[in-house]
């Protein structure tokens, strides 16, 4: 039996079939061959050729995108170009993303080298960091990242340098200051020129006259004041506490009586007294410059007319007391004054009468007439008030006042005749024990005036009696 011959072609033309269509990346007439991996899109080439459909990925190129960029190219079709800020030879970066393959030159920064480091950054070359731009350097009394703050003032140094990147002050603060940066200022009562402080707590070194504690915020305690407070108020300072300002120590209510002056350690001047030393003694007072205690007032010599009283102002003659004390001071003073003129007179007329009389030659007349003046003087003895002796226990200063019988509410100035060196505060005052004495020892100054007193009374005496002008 014999066979059909076209049973023997039908396997060889199955063989040789061509296959219309292959899958994406696969090419050839049995769809055995791979397309190149760099080409475009879903990496489909032409099914006979290989030829990648959709053209190449970044960096190559050929029909079947198997070459790859040259130097200084990148990307799609090779059509970009490498920055000129990439460093090393022909500025080369890779040919897929255009990144810098060496870095960049200096000034630059970023992947592709296309952005400038800062203005502000330091150095010849103002570099800076590839990733952020970060200055490498920043110039002098400059930091931060891209060196655009300014370091504090206060920072100490020529250049108040500070760190880079924090701004820490890196040699310390100025006087004055404190902190990290040095931007707080110490307490305006650190002691010292420069009002130094701490760097770190801002405590003051020291403090200024009158404050205390760890920010010298604190005024010094009452009754003390100055340098740390070691100074102790006058005991004189007016008050219970002797309270004084705490800088300087000036007493705040005034003085006790019997001192003045700022801090009270002065004593009232001669014929002063009272709180501040603001009153003056009163112009009774017996002795010169009217000398009365600098507390009280009390007149260390007695009266000018006599009294013993203590401030010779409650005496017949008030006259400092009243409104028109002035007036009446005035009219003290000038009848003293007239008083002691007519008595000088008085006294020079006598002495010239006496002289005239020893002269004269006695007669009998004249013994005559004695007797009927002496009879006649006996006579009238019954209506003339004796004149009254003066004795060394009733011997009154210079001057000293009394009411007469005929009227009561007259007043008559009397004077002695002491000399200069006759009164007692002129012994005084000769001696030296007459000077302006500390409060608290006028007792020994009344016992010292009376002692004076009775011994110039004894010196006056004749055989035994006391004298008298």
């Amino acid at each position: 039996m014999g066979r059909d011959p076209g049973s023997r072609l039908k396997p060889l033309m199955m063989k040789n079939k061509k296959v219309n269509q292959c899958q994406p990346g696969r090419y050839g007439d049995q769809c055995d061959q791979s397309c190149s991996a760099t080409c475009g899109g879903d990496n489909s080439c032409d099914r006979n050729s290989g030829a990648c459909s959709q053209g190449c990925d970044p960096g190559f190129l050929g029909t079947t995108c198997e070459t790859k960029c040259g130097p200084g190219t990148y990307g799609a079709g090779c059509s970009g170009r490498c920055s000129v800020n990439c460093a090393g030879p022909d500025n080369a970066c890779n040919y897929v993303t255009g990144t810098c393959d060496v870095g960049c030159d200096a000034g630059h920064w970023g992947n592709t080298c296309l952005q400038s480091c800062s203005n502000e950054c330091g150095g010849l070359q103002k570099t800076c960091s590839r990733a952020a731009g970060a200055c490498d350097i920043c110039p002098p009394r400059y930091y931060g990242t891209f060196c655009t703050d300014l370091c504090s003032n206060n920072c100490a140094g020529s250049d108040n340098e500070c760190d880079q990147l924090s701004g820490s002050c890196t040699a310390g603060c100025d006087p004055g200051y404190y902190g990290d940066k040095c931007l707080n200022t110490c307490s305006n009562k650190c002691g010292g020129s420069d009002k130094a402080c701490d760097r770190d707590t801002g405590a003051c070194q020291s403090c200024s006259s009158g404050f205390t504690g760890v920010g010298c915020d604190h005024e010094c305690s009452r009754g003390s004041y100055g340098k740390e407070c070691a100074e102790s108020c006058s005991d004189q300072c007016a008050g219970d506490q002797n309270s004084c300002h705490h800088v300087n120590g000036t007493c705040d209510l005034g003085c006790d009586p019997g001192y003045q002056g700022s801090s009270c350690t002065q004593i009232c001047p001669r014929g002063r007294y009272g709180p501040d030393c603001n009153q003056s003694c009163s112009v009774l007072c017996a002795g010169p410059d009217r000398p009365c205690h600098p507390v009280d007032g009390s007149c260390y010599l007695g009266c000018v007319h006599g009294d013993k009283i203590s401030n010779c102002k409650s005496a017949a003659l008030t006259c400092d007391e009243s409104d028109d004390s002035g007036v009446k001071t005035w009219a003290i003073v000038a009848t003293i004054l007239a008083s002691v003129a007519g008595s000088a007179f008085i006294v020079a007329a006598v002495a010239i009468g006496i002289l005239v009389r020893r002269d004269r030659p006695s007669t009998s007349a004249d013994r005559g007439n004695n007797g009927e003046a002496e009879t006649t003087s006996q006579g009238d003895e019954g209506r003339q008030k004796p004149v009254q002796q003066s004795t060394a226990e009733n011997e009154r200063p210079n001057h000293y006042y009394e009411s007469t019988e005929s009227n009561p509410g007259d007043v008559h100035l009397y004077e002695t005749s002491f000399d200069h060196y006759d009164r007692p505060e002129n012994l005084l005052k000769e001696s030296g024990a007459y000077e302006n004495p500390l409060p608290g020892n006028d007792k020994d100054l009344n016992q010292d005036t009376k002692k004076t007193e009775q011994d110039h009374a004894a010196s006056k005496s004749v055989d035994g009696a006391p004298y008298s002008n």
